[in-house]
Protein backbone atom coordinates (compact mmCIF):
# COMPACT_ATOMS: atom_id res chain seq x y z
CA UNK A 1 0.00 0.00 0.00
CA UNK A 2 0.87 3.35 -0.80
CA UNK A 3 -0.24 7.42 0.01
CA UNK A 4 -0.46 9.61 -2.73
CA UNK A 5 2.02 12.79 -1.33
CA UNK A 6 -0.53 14.79 -2.95
CA UNK A 7 -3.93 13.63 -1.68
CA UNK A 8 -3.67 11.62 0.56
CA UNK A 9 -5.49 8.46 -0.94
CA UNK A 10 -4.38 4.95 -1.13
CA UNK A 11 -3.17 3.07 -3.61
CA UNK A 12 -3.53 -0.85 -3.27
CA UNK A 13 -0.78 -2.83 -5.70
CA UNK A 14 -1.08 -6.40 -5.01
CA UNK A 15 1.22 -9.14 -6.67
CA UNK A 16 0.36 -12.32 -5.17
CA UNK A 17 -0.86 -14.67 -7.38
CA UNK A 18 -3.98 -16.19 -6.30
CA UNK A 19 -5.80 -18.50 -7.58
CA UNK A 20 -9.44 -17.33 -7.50
CA UNK A 21 -9.06 -13.56 -7.44
CA UNK A 22 -5.94 -10.74 -7.55
CA UNK A 23 -6.31 -6.72 -6.79
CA UNK A 24 -4.04 -5.80 -9.82
CA UNK A 25 -4.18 -1.76 -9.08
CA UNK A 26 -6.47 -0.02 -6.78
CA UNK A 27 -7.01 3.89 -6.04
CA UNK A 28 -9.33 5.60 -3.80
CA UNK A 29 -9.30 9.76 -3.96
CA UNK A 30 -8.17 12.59 -6.04
CA UNK A 31 -7.17 11.56 -9.67
CA UNK A 32 -4.45 13.57 -11.03
CA UNK A 33 -2.39 12.97 -14.33
CA UNK A 34 0.39 11.41 -12.11
CA UNK A 35 -1.92 9.57 -10.26
CA UNK A 36 -3.00 7.53 -13.71
CA UNK A 37 0.59 7.47 -14.78
CA UNK A 38 1.75 5.83 -11.49
CA UNK A 39 -1.56 3.69 -11.42
CA UNK A 40 -1.11 2.47 -15.20
CA UNK A 41 2.92 1.83 -14.65
CA UNK A 42 2.00 -0.30 -11.60
CA UNK A 43 -0.42 -2.16 -13.69
CA UNK A 44 1.81 -2.59 -17.00
CA UNK A 45 4.20 -3.60 -14.18
CA UNK A 46 1.83 -6.23 -12.90
CA UNK A 47 0.81 -7.71 -17.11
CA UNK A 48 4.46 -7.89 -17.94
CA UNK A 49 5.76 -9.83 -14.07
CA UNK A 50 3.15 -11.98 -14.47
CA UNK A 51 3.71 -12.88 -18.22
CA UNK A 52 0.55 -12.46 -20.03
CA UNK A 53 0.07 -12.79 -23.90
CA UNK A 54 1.30 -9.32 -25.38
CA UNK A 55 -1.78 -9.43 -26.72
CA UNK A 56 -3.91 -10.08 -24.08
CA UNK A 57 -1.28 -7.08 -21.81
CA UNK A 58 -2.28 -4.72 -24.81
CA UNK A 59 -5.94 -4.96 -24.37
CA UNK A 60 -6.31 -4.70 -20.58
CA UNK A 61 -3.76 -1.39 -21.29
CA UNK A 62 -5.47 -0.05 -23.51
CA UNK A 63 -9.40 -0.35 -21.63
CA UNK A 64 -7.54 0.60 -18.49
CA UNK A 65 -6.29 3.37 -20.19
CA UNK A 66 -9.54 4.69 -21.90
CA UNK A 67 -11.55 3.97 -18.57
CA UNK A 68 -9.00 5.55 -16.20
CA UNK A 69 -8.84 8.77 -18.45
CA UNK A 70 -12.42 9.07 -19.16
CA UNK A 71 -13.07 9.69 -15.54
CA UNK A 72 -9.81 12.54 -15.30
CA UNK A 73 -11.46 14.24 -18.20
CA UNK A 74 -14.96 14.09 -17.79
CA UNK A 75 -15.14 13.71 -14.11
CA UNK A 76 -14.42 17.36 -13.42
CA UNK A 77 -16.91 19.31 -11.04
CA UNK A 78 -17.14 23.17 -10.71
CA UNK A 79 -13.40 22.98 -12.03
CA UNK A 80 -12.24 20.60 -9.49
CA UNK A 81 -10.24 17.31 -10.33
CA UNK A 82 -12.35 14.41 -10.02
CA UNK A 83 -12.26 12.04 -7.33
CA UNK A 84 -13.30 8.74 -7.75
CA UNK A 85 -12.19 4.97 -7.58
CA UNK A 86 -10.34 3.19 -10.06
CA UNK A 87 -9.50 -0.58 -10.62
CA UNK A 88 -8.48 -4.20 -11.97
CA UNK A 89 -8.59 -7.05 -10.69
CA UNK A 90 -7.98 -10.82 -11.89
CA UNK A 91 -11.00 -13.67 -11.03
CA UNK A 92 -11.39 -16.71 -12.67
CA UNK A 93 -9.09 -16.04 -15.78
CA UNK A 94 -11.25 -13.12 -16.41
CA UNK A 95 -9.84 -8.86 -15.89
CA UNK A 96 -12.00 -6.38 -14.74
CA UNK A 97 -11.23 -2.87 -14.79
CA UNK A 98 -13.42 -0.95 -13.00
CA UNK A 99 -14.43 3.23 -12.52
CA UNK A 100 -16.42 4.64 -10.26
CA UNK A 101 -17.34 8.62 -10.16
CA UNK A 102 -19.60 11.25 -9.21
CA UNK A 103 -20.74 13.50 -12.42
CA UNK A 104 -23.05 16.52 -12.59
CA UNK A 105 -26.45 15.51 -13.74
CA UNK A 106 -26.53 16.80 -17.02
CA UNK A 107 -23.01 14.94 -17.96
CA UNK A 108 -24.74 11.73 -16.49
CA UNK A 109 -27.52 12.21 -18.78
CA UNK A 110 -26.11 12.87 -21.85
CA UNK A 111 -23.84 10.00 -21.62
CA UNK A 112 -26.38 7.65 -20.12
CA UNK A 113 -28.37 8.09 -23.56
CA UNK A 114 -24.87 7.87 -25.53
CA UNK A 115 -24.03 4.43 -23.51
CA UNK A 116 -27.45 3.56 -24.23
CA UNK A 117 -27.24 4.27 -27.69
CA UNK A 118 -23.68 2.51 -27.81
CA UNK A 119 -24.83 -1.06 -25.83
CA UNK A 120 -27.70 -1.70 -28.04
CA UNK A 121 -25.77 -1.52 -31.53
CA UNK A 122 -24.67 -4.96 -33.33
CA UNK A 123 -21.40 -5.72 -33.98
CA UNK A 124 -21.86 -4.31 -37.74
CA UNK A 125 -23.68 -0.81 -36.43
CA UNK A 126 -20.46 -0.60 -33.80
CA UNK A 127 -17.85 -0.87 -37.02
CA UNK A 128 -19.97 1.62 -38.89
CA UNK A 129 -20.70 4.27 -35.79
CA UNK A 130 -16.25 3.75 -35.50
CA UNK A 131 -15.87 4.39 -38.96
CA UNK A 132 -18.04 7.36 -39.28
CA UNK A 133 -16.84 9.40 -36.19
CA UNK A 134 -13.21 8.54 -37.30
CA UNK A 135 -13.60 10.30 -40.90
CA UNK A 136 -15.98 12.93 -39.61
CA UNK A 137 -15.61 13.49 -35.59
CA UNK A 138 -18.00 12.90 -33.02
CA UNK A 139 -22.07 13.64 -33.73
CA UNK A 140 -21.81 16.30 -30.34
CA UNK A 141 -18.87 17.93 -28.56
CA UNK A 142 -20.35 15.99 -25.22
CA UNK A 143 -17.41 13.22 -25.48
CA UNK A 144 -18.53 9.60 -25.91
CA UNK A 145 -16.66 9.36 -28.50
CA UNK A 146 -14.39 6.82 -29.75
CA UNK A 147 -13.07 5.27 -26.76
CA UNK A 148 -16.72 4.41 -24.67
CA UNK A 149 -17.33 2.68 -28.41
CA UNK A 150 -14.16 0.81 -28.51
CA UNK A 151 -14.73 -0.71 -25.05
CA UNK A 152 -17.80 -1.73 -26.45
CA UNK A 153 -16.98 -2.83 -29.74
CA UNK A 154 -13.00 -4.69 -28.22
CA UNK A 155 -15.08 -6.79 -24.91
CA UNK A 156 -17.06 -9.05 -24.36
CA UNK A 157 -19.19 -7.39 -21.33
CA UNK A 158 -19.08 -3.68 -20.63
CA UNK A 159 -22.16 -2.55 -17.86
CA UNK A 160 -22.77 0.54 -16.14
CA UNK A 161 -24.98 2.16 -13.54
CA UNK A 162 -26.17 5.63 -12.78
CA UNK A 163 -27.22 6.59 -9.13
CA UNK A 164 -28.91 9.68 -8.07
CA UNK A 165 -27.20 10.89 -5.65
CA UNK A 166 -28.61 14.89 -5.95
CA UNK A 167 -27.16 17.15 -7.17
CA UNK A 168 -24.85 14.67 -8.39
CA UNK A 169 -25.07 11.03 -10.27
CA UNK A 170 -22.46 8.67 -9.77
CA UNK A 171 -21.02 6.72 -12.41
CA UNK A 172 -20.24 2.96 -12.32
CA UNK A 173 -18.56 1.46 -15.17
CA UNK A 174 -17.09 -2.56 -15.40
CA UNK A 175 -15.54 -4.14 -18.41
CA UNK A 176 -14.50 -7.29 -18.61
CA UNK A 177 -11.73 -8.94 -20.12
CA UNK A 178 -11.15 -12.82 -20.95
CA UNK A 179 -7.59 -14.16 -20.24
Amino acid sequence: IRKNRKSGAELRVNLSDSKYKVEVVEYSGVISFSVLQELLQELEFFLRSSQEDRKLERKVMRMAVEAFYNVYYHGEINGKLPTGHLKVDMCDNIYTVSTSNNLSGQKAQVLKTRLDEICSMDRRKLDMEFLQILMHGPRKSSGAGLGLLQMVRKNEEVSYEFINANPQVQYNLKVKINR
